[in-house]
């Protein structure tokens, strides 16, 4: 039976839960709930691996523990550093134990850092290290961060980045940066020689359809702002992968290397998403309005400004996007968090956060009898 929930959440901001705990939680090994994901999916390999589509936090009936299974990411983004200087050739790990692995909130975003060094490095004085950065309130955001700092007396000149992103089923190319129908028509096939074509247009994000998962979005740079180029170099059925330019990191001096990954959970909820491998939607054809909605967001990325630089340093020289001027830096204050963990109701409920103003929401779910 096919139902429709009109949820009022009315008059002033409604309270969800009580005080903060005392301090930031080490990440205890479990799935976490935020926004309108549930089980959110974190790997000690530093990625995202996939997120459930849950409803409790806008107040309907939908429960967290019944998530809607979205397939969206097999690995949301893997970060891998070169460097024969340094002695490094890897992916980014933080895996010795759950704990090495922090998770607090800034403002409405959950911000989770891995504790430990790079555990390839062989080079003395350098540290690097990793951060994810999902966005409130929805958590329709996720952003990846490398800092690497150089702590040595000599400038490391041989220092490349590459990404990997798996998305949950093979799909389509539905949107990207600078459009050109005559170089690449959409939706086009995730074929590598598709890679080629994005970057013949200086492409830096794009969209993947799915007929049977959530769709997403990919971006990894910005040409007019960056100072190393990033390149888009396999699309390869589910799986995205970036490579950075060679690039110098100076005698103490810090840079970062930054990438996001999108999703709409809000729009999946109003189209009556059912997951569970197949894509299923209240109507069909819903999946494409799913896909461009996700693209409609992805213009978000053509500038590197607002929420997208939230929590960087001021003047951070974040080498693929640009420099971040010192007047445009989004004042943050980190909070406490509440111990994650799938046995939570969700990261809502352990953080006091607050649902503010008058907001009428549609959301139509299919029910089975």
């Amino acid at each position: 039976m096919r139902m429709k929930l009109v949820a009022l959440l009315a008059g002033s901001a409604i309270a969800l839960t009580a005080a903060m705990p005392a301090a930031a939680t080490p990440w205890d090994d479990n799935s976490f709930d935020f926004g309108l994901g549930t089980s959110w999916e974190l790997d000690t390999d530093f990625t995202i691996d996939d997120v459930d589509l849950g409803t409790t936090a806008l107040g309907f009936v939908q429960p967290y523990s019944e998530g809607i299974y979205t397939d969206i990411w097999d690995g949301g983004l893997e970060m891998e550093l070169e460097s024969t200087t340094a002695g490094v050739d890897s992916a980014y790990d933080c895996t010795e134990t759950a704990s090495d692995i922090d998770i607090a909130l800034e403002d409405d975003d959950v911000v989770i850092t891995c504790l430990e060094n790079w555990a390839d490095l062989t080079t003395p004085d350098l540290e690097v290290s990793g951060e994810i950065r999902i966005y409130g309130s929805d958590g329709d955001l996720v952003r990846y961060t490398l800092e690497i700092h150089n702590a040595s007396t000599s400038d490391i000149t041989d220092f490349q980045v590459r990404s990997n992103t798996d998305w949950g089923s093979d799909g389509e190319i539905w949107a990207y940066q600078n459009f050109d129908a005559g170089v690449l028509a959409v939706p086009a096939p995730e074929a590598n020689s598709n890679a080629e074509d994005l970057q013949s247009v200086d492409s830096n994000w794009v969209v993947n359809f799915s007929d049977e998962d959530a769709p997403g979005s990919l971006a990894w740079g910005n040409n007019d702002g960056g100072l190393v180029n990033v390149d888009l170099v396999e699309t390869d059925g589910d799986y995205f992968g970036t490579e950075s330019d060679t690039f110098t990191v100076a005698a103490g001096e810090t840079v970062y290397v930054v990438y996001f990954t999108g999703w709409d959970p809000a729009s999946l909820i109003e189209l009556g998403y059912e997951g569970d491998g197949e894509g299923e939607y209240v109507n069909d054809g819903d999946e494409n309005l799913a896909s461009t909605a996700v693209a409609e967001n992805a213009v978000e990325f053509d500038s590197f400004s607002g929420r997208l630089i939230a929590g960087l340093p001021a003047g951070a020289n974040v080498i693929n996007w640009g420099p971040i001027p010192e007047d445009e830096v989004l004042e943050t204050e980190a909070e406490d968090l509440a111990a994650t963990g799938a046995d939570t109701s969700s990261l809502w409920a352990g953080l006091g956060l607050l649902i503010a103003g008058v907001a009428v929401v549609a959301v139509r779910r299919r029910s089975r009898a």
